[in-house]
C-alpha cells in the first residue's frame, strides 16, 4: 500500500513539475490569450511565475480527489501544501537573487523545484500526522484555494504595483 503511495507521489511531483514547466510557455503559444494568461505566468515577474506551482498543484490534487478515498483533510492539506510551496519558491528566489545581485536560469528552475517538492512534502506529512480532518478545515481549505486562485487571475490584469509583480525585464506590471 505504502509503494502506491510513494509511486503516486513521484507521478505527482513529474506531472506537476513538467506541467508547470510547460506553463511558463502556453500563454505566449496561444497568441497571448488572456483566459490563457489567468492560469499561466503572461510575464517574468516573481508573482507570475508562481502560478507554474499553484495551478499544476490544484489540477494533480483534483485528480487525487476524484482517484483516491477522499481522505479526511484533504483539501487543507493541499491547500497548505501548495501554500508553502509558494513560500519555498519566493524565498528561496529573493534570498538566492539578493546574495548574488540578480537571477539566474538555473536558479529559478532550482527554485521551482525545490517549491513543488516542498508542497507535496508538506502535504505527505499532514495526510499522514491526519491534521485538519474537521469538517470546517476542509472548508477553510477550499475557501483559500478559491481566493487565492481568483487573485491570480486577477492580478493578470490589476496587479498591485510592488515589485513582486513587476517584470524585471520590461519593467511592466500585469497584461
Amino acid at each position: 500500500m505504502e509503494n502506491k503511495g510513494t509511486k503516486r507521489k513521484i507521478i505527482g511531483f513529474a506531472a506537476v513539475s513538467i506541467t508547470g514547466t510547460l506553463c511558463h510557455f502556453v500563454y505566449e503559444w496561444s497568441g497571448y490569450n488572456y483566459a490563457v494568461g489567468m492560469f499561466c505566468p503572461i510575464n517574468e515577474s516573481p508573482w507570475e511565475h508562481l502560478k507554474m506551482l499553484w495551478f499544476p498543484f490544484l489540477l494533480w490534487s483534483l485528480a487525487e480527489y476524484f482517484i483516491l478515498k477522499r481522505p479526511q483533510g484533504f483539501w487543507m492539506t493541499k491547500c497548505i501544501g501548495n501554500l508553502t510551496g509558494l513560500a519555498v519558491t519566493t524565498s528561496f528566489f529573493y534570498t538566492y537573487s539578493g546574495i548574488m545581485g540578480n537571477n539566474t536560469l538555473f536558479w529559478d528552475v532550482c527554485a521551482f523545484f525545490l517549491g513543488v517538492s516542498a508542497a507535496f512534502l508538506t502535504d505527505d506529512l499532514l495526510q499522514k500526522a491526519k491534521c485538519a480532518t474537521k469538517p470546517q478545515a476542509q472548508i477553510i481549505g477550499i475557501a483559500f484555494i478559491i481566493v487565492l486562485s481568483v487573485l491570480f487571475m486577477i492580478f493578470s490584469f490589476l496587479p498591485p504595483l510592488i515589485p513582486w509583480f513587476r517584470d524585471p525585464n520590461l519593467l511592466t506590471y500585469g497584461i
